[in-house]
């Protein structure tokens, strides 16, 4: 199943957002708080798969990174097990 965790977000939206908090708060932890109304524990998971540390700020934000959380906030691909309900 894919997901968009951002509605109203498209993966070239989602990017240049990333990069404009990137520019506007350089020195901030990444996996501390989402700017995009998601829970924390939801966001620091999101970071966590795009392979940031949670000691990572917004100034060394790697461009394989960015397209990695573009990518699971926009379009993850996740698994479902157990029983169908519908």
């Amino acid at each position: 199943m894919r997901l968009s965790w951002v509605p109203g977000h498209n993966p070239e939206t989602m990017r240049e957002e990333l990069w404009r908090i990137s520019r506007q708060d350089p020195k901030k932890l990444i996996a501390k708080r989402s700017h995009f109304n998601l829970p924390n524990r939801l966001w620091q998971r999101l970071v966590e798969v795009a392979g940031m540390g949670t000691a990572q700020r917004w100034a060394d934000l790697r461009k394989d990174q960015a397209n990695k959380l573009t990518e699971e906030q926009t379009g993850g691909k996740y698994q479902i097990k157990g029983k169908r309900t519908f």
